[in-house]
C-alpha cells in the first residue's frame, strides 16, 4: 500500500472518530486471506474466430496468476474444448503449460459442419470459483465449397431494456444513478439508442443516448410503488416499456467516480434511514487483484459520507468497493476500474524490410531489462471480417473475471484509451451491481477447495501377481520423450508404487520391465491408473447466438484454398530398398563426417546399461568412470590436448552438436534415446577444444527401441489421457491472394512463438502479402506486463 494512501486513511480515521478496532481488524484479516489466495486466469489468442472447413485453428494459451499477472507456476495442465451449440464436445486437448504458455492447433475437419461453436480453456483449480477466470470464445464455421457474400440476418427486433441502479438497489427520497442496458435479440448491445424515462403523468424526468455497446446512465429520484415508462425508437418502430422498479424506503447506496486523480466514493442514505443508523458502525472495504483496504465509519448526522482514495496509490485494474454493517453483512457494492499504471506494453513501432517475395517485420527498442517476453501474432488482410474476439488478453485478465456474464468487445475499452472510454467502462461497471465475489464463501471458516492445482499427472502401478521372494520387486520404467528412466525397488510388503510429476505425451507409450536377479528384463505384470485419466467436465453456460454478421451462401464447386501440408504430401517420394538400412544410413552419415559412425540397435540398448558400458567396447579409446559422478574418455592414439582444462588425450563430448562441459550430463543421459554416435579420434575438422578428438552423441526422443525387439522385455501401457504435442500451423494456399474471399476470410500468417533475440528485438519473416494487412499481438512478460497491440500495415496505397 502506498504511503500517500496510508496517510490518507490515518487522517480519515481521526476525522470520522473511528472505533471498534477489533472488528475492523477482523474484517481486514478476512479480506486479506481471500486476497492471498492464488487465482489463475486463462486466455487463448486465436489466429481468427471465423473459419472455413479444412482450415486450422491456431492458438496460443496463456495461464496467469491474476494477482501478479505473471505466468502461473501452480498449474501445468490446461484443458481446451470445442463444443457445438448443444454443448457436445467435438474436440478436446490437454495442453502442457510451461512458463505460463503453450501453443497448438485444431484441425477443422469432417467432424464440423456449418454453424456456431465455442472454444473454452480452463484449469482444474478454476472450478472452485464462480468468477469468469476461464476462457470462452464463439467460433463461426463455414463450408469450403461455397462462395460467401455478406447479408444481415435479423432475429427478434424487439429490444430488451433494463434499468440497473448503482450499487445494486434503488433507494427512495435521494438521487439514484441508474445504468441502462439495451440489447437486441442476439444479446448484443444496441448502439446509439435514444432513451427517455417518463412518469405516469407523462413528464420526462431523464433522457440519454446509449453508447456503441448499448450502455448509458441517467439519474432521478425514485418513489416506492411508482411506475415509469421507457420510450425509445428502434428498427423503424416506437416502443414503450412500462417498469415498476423495486424501491427500498430504507437503506444505503454507494457511488463512485473519478475526479482530479482521486477515486471519490460517496456512501448515501435517506432521512428515514439516518434516524436509525446514525450512531451505528459500518465498514467500507476496497479490494483489488493484489491488495485490500478496510476502514470503519458512521453517518452521525449526515446523509452522505464522502471518502477519497488517490488513484496512484491503488493497484491498477478493478477496485471492488463494498459496504458492510457491524455484523459483516454486505449492504451495497460498486465496481470501479483504475486505469493508472496499467501493466501494458505495446509493440507498435516496427520496421519493415521487403524483398520480392518476403517481408521482415522487426520490433525493436523493447525495454525488458531482466524480463523475458512470450507473445503470439495473427496477421490478416485489412478488410478481414473473421477476427472478432470478445476479449483481448488484458480485458480477459483484468476485467472479465469481475463481470457477471460475458463481456462484449472487452478489448475496445483498452484500445487507444481516452477519457471517454474511461467513462464508457464505468457505465458498464455501473450496471453490474454486485460483483462476482461470493461473500458468504469468503467469510466461511476453514473453507475447503474441492479441486486442486494440477502438476502433470500421477501414475500408480499395482502389482497383480505377487512375485516370489527370490524374484524381488524391482521395476524399470523405460524413458519416454518426456520422462527419464526410473527404477522402483518395492518392499515385499507393498503392492503398489506411485510416480509423481509423470508427463504422458501424445504418441508415447510407457514400457515397464521387471528386473530379474540376473539383471535381465521381462515384461512387468502390473495394473496402471493415471490421474487425471480424462478431461474434467466444467459446466460453462454460454449463449451461442451468432454475434458476427451471418452469411448467405451460393453453391460453387471451387475450393478457395488447400493447406500447405497437403501440398507437401503430394511431393513425398518413398524409396524402398532390400539393402540393409543400417548399412545404408551408416555410409551416408560417414560420407559427411571425419569419424566412425555407430548407429545403436535395439539390442544394444538392452545389452548395455549406460553410455560408458557401450563406449568400452569401441577400439582406440579408454573409458574412465567414477560411477554416478563423472566419466572421461581418453584417446589412446593421442596423449596431447590443446585445452588446459582437460587431461592429456581427453576427448570432447557433444550432444546434438552442443559441447558438453560437465560429464554429469553423460551419466544421466537416457541411453535408450541415443540414435547414433560419431567417434572422431583424428581430431580433424574439430575446434581447439577437441584437439584430442571428439565423441558426438545424437539423440532421437521419438524412437523407442522396445518396439523393435523380437523378444518381449517390457509391458506396454497406453495412456488414457495425454498432453497434446505441439502441432505445426500451416498457412492455407489460396487460389487468389487478392480476391474478396481472401480479403474477408484469408490468413496471411500466424506465429505463436514470438520471443526477443539477443538484441532485445522481436523479428518475424512472412511471405510478402499482396494486400494491406493488420497484425494482432498478444503476450506476456515474466515480470507481469501484458502485451496487447494491433496495427494496420499499409503496403499499397
Amino acid at each position: 500500500m502506498g504511503k500517500a494512501l496510508l496517510l490518507f486513511i490515518f487522517s480519515f480515521f481521526l476525522t470520522l472518530n473511528i472505533y471498534s478496532q477489533y472488528s475492523l481488524e477482523k474484517l481486514s484479516n478476512l479480506i486479506d486471506s481471500q486476497t492471498q489466495l492464488p487465482v489463475e486466469t486463462a486466455y487463448l489468442h486465436l489466429n481468427k474466430t471465423s473459419y472455413i472447413v479444412g482450415e486450422q485453428i491456431g492458438f496460443k494459451a496463456y495461464v496467469l496468476d491474476r494477482k501478479s499477472l505473471k505466468p502461473s507456476r501452480n498449474t501445468t495442465n490446461l484443458y481446451v474444448q470445442i463444443k457445438d451449440e448443444h454443448s457436445n464436445v467435438i474436440k478436446e486437448k490437454m495442453l502442457l503449460i510451461e512458463n505460463g504458455v503453450s501453443q497448438n492447433t485444431f484441425q477443422i475437419d469432417s467432424l464440423f459442419s456449418t454453424g456456431t461453436y465455442s472454444i473454452t480453456a480452463y484449469t482444474n483449480w478454476m472450478k472452485n470459483f464462480d468468477a469468469h477466470n476461464y476462457f470462452i470464445q464463439q467460433l463461426q464455421i463455414f463450408p469450403q465449397n461455397h462462395e460467401i457474400t455478406e447479408s444481415n440476418t435479423t432475429f427478434s427486433k424487439k429490444p430488451d431494456i433494463q434499468l440497473l441502479p448503482e450499487s445494486g438497489h434503488f433507494l427512495s427520497g435521494v438521487v439514484n444513478t441508474v445504468g441502462i442496458v439495451a440489447k437486441d435479440g442476439q444479446g448484443r448491445g444496441i448502439p446509439n439508442l435514444n432513451i427517455e424515462l417518463e412518469t405516469d403523468e407523462g413528464i420526462t424526468i431523464a433522457k440519454t443516448t446509449l453508447n456503441q455497446m448499448g450502455l448509458g446512465r441517467i439519474a432521478f429520484i425514485p418513489s416506492k410503488g411508482n411506475s415509469y415508462t421507457i420510450k425509445t425508437f428502434f428498427a423503424g418502430k416506437y416502443y414503450d416499456f412500462r417498469v415498476t422498479p423495486t424501491v427500498n424506503e430504507e437503506g444505503i447506496t454507494l457511488s463512485a467516480s473519478e475526479y482530479k486523480g482521486n477515486l471519490n466514493v460517496a456512501v448515501n442514505t435517506n432521512s428515514n434511514t439516518l434516524k436509525k443508523i446514525k450512531q451505528k458502525q459500518f465498514y467500507l472495504t476496497l479490494k483489488s487483484r493484489n491488495r485490500s483496504t478496510a476502514l470503519s465509519f458512521n453517518f452521525e448526522n449526515r446523509k452522505t459520507v464522502p471518502i477519497a482514495f488517490p488513484l496512484d496509490s491503488l493497484s491498477s485494474g478493478i477496485q471492488v468497493l463494498t459496504i458492510f454493517n457491524s455484523n459483516f453483512q454486505p449492504l451495497a457494492e460498486r465496481l470501479f476500474f483504475n486505469y493508472q499504471n496499467l501493466p501494458l506494453k505495446n509493440l507498435e513501432k516496427h520496421q519493415l524490410t521487403s524483398t520480392s517475395d518476403s517481408l521482415k517485420i522487426k520490433f525493436s527498442n523493447i525495454s525488458l531489462e531482466q524480463d523475458s517476453l512470450s507473445a503470439s501474432i495473427a496477421l490478416l488482410p485489412s478488410n478481414s471480417i473473421s477476427y472478432n474476439p470478445e476479449n483481448s488478453l488484458i480485458s480477459q485478465v483484468m476485467l472479465q473475471p469481475y463481470i457477471k456474464g460475458d463481456l462484449e468487445n472487452g478489448n475496445w475499452y483498452f484500445d487507444n484509451t481516452s477519457k471517454n472510454k474511461r467513462i464508457e467502462l464505468d457505465n458498464l461497471l455501473l450496471t453490474q451491481g454486485w460483483s462476482s465475489y461470493n461473500w458468504e464463501n469468503i467469510f466461511k471458516k476453514d473453507q475447503k477447495y474441492e479441486y486442486s492445482f494440477e502438476q502433470y499427472t500421477t501414475l500408480t502401478a499395482q502389482i497383480n501377481n505377487k512375485p516370489k521372494k527370490r524374484l524381488g520387486q524391482k521395476y524399470l520404467l523405460h524413458a519416454t520423450s518426456t520422462n527419464i528412466p526410473a527404477y522402483s525397488d518395492i518392499p515385499l510388503d507393498k503392492e503398489s508404487f506411485k510416480v509423481e510429476n509423470f508427463i504422458p505425451m501424445e504418441g508415447d507409450s510407457l514400457y515397464v520391465s521387471q528386473i530379474l536377479p540376473n539383471k535381465k528384463l521381462q515384461p512387468a505384470e502390473l495394473s496402471y491408473t493415471i490421474y487425471p485419466s480424462k478431461i474434467p467436465t466444467f459446466n460453462i453456460h454460454y449463449d451461442l447466438n451468432p454475434k458476427t454478421k451471418t452469411k448467405e451462401f451460393i453453391n460453387t464447386d471451387v475450393k478457395p484454398f488447400v493447406l500447405e501440408k497437403d501440398v507437401e504430401k503430394l511431393d513425398e517420394v518413398v524409396v524402398k530398398s532390400k539393402l540393409d538400412k543400417k548399412i545404408i544410413r551408416t555410409n551416408k552419415l560417414e560420407a559427411r563426417s571425419f569419424g566412425d559412425i555407430h548407429i545403436l540397435t535395439p539390442e544394444d540398448k538392452i545389452y548395455y546399461n549406460t553410455l560408458g558400458d557401450y563406449l568400452m567396447t569401441k577400439p582406440g579409446i579408454e573409458v574412465q568412470q567414477d560411477f554416478g559422478k563423472k566419466m572421461t574418455v581418453i584417446n589412446l592414439r593421442s596423449k596431447v590436448t590443446l585445452s588446459k582444462s582437460k587431461a592429456p588425450g581427453q576427448m570432447q563430448f557433444y550432444i546434438n552438436d552442443m559441447p558438453v562441459y560437465s560429464s554429469e550430463m553423460l551419466i544421466t543421459l537416457p541411453f535408450n534415446f541415443i540414435d547414433y554416435i560419431e567417434i572422431n579420434r583424428s581430431g580433424l575438422g574439430e575446434s581447439s577444444m577437441a584437439g584430442a578428438g571428439s565423441i558426438k552423441i545424437y539423440m532421437d526422443y521419438s524412437k523407442n527401441f522396445i518396439d523393435y525387439l523380437d523378444v518381449p522385455v517390457a509391458q506396454n501401457f497406453k495412456y488414457p489421457l495425454y498432453f497434446s504435442k505441439e502441432k505445426k500451423y500451416y498457412v492455407p494456399k489460396y487460389q487468389s491472394n487478392t480476391d474478396e474471399f481472401f480479403q474477408k476470410f484469408g490468413v496471411i500468417d500466424w506465429k505463436g512463438n514470438l520471443e526477443t533475440n539477443d538484441r532485445g528485438e522481436v523479428v518475424i519473416t512472412i511471405k510478402k502479402p499482396a494486400v494491406n494487412f493488420r497484425y494482432f499481438i498478444q503476450g506476456i512478460t515474466s515480470n507481469g506486463q501484458l502485451i496487447d497491440t494491433q496495427k494496420e500495415v499499409i503496403l499499397y496505397e
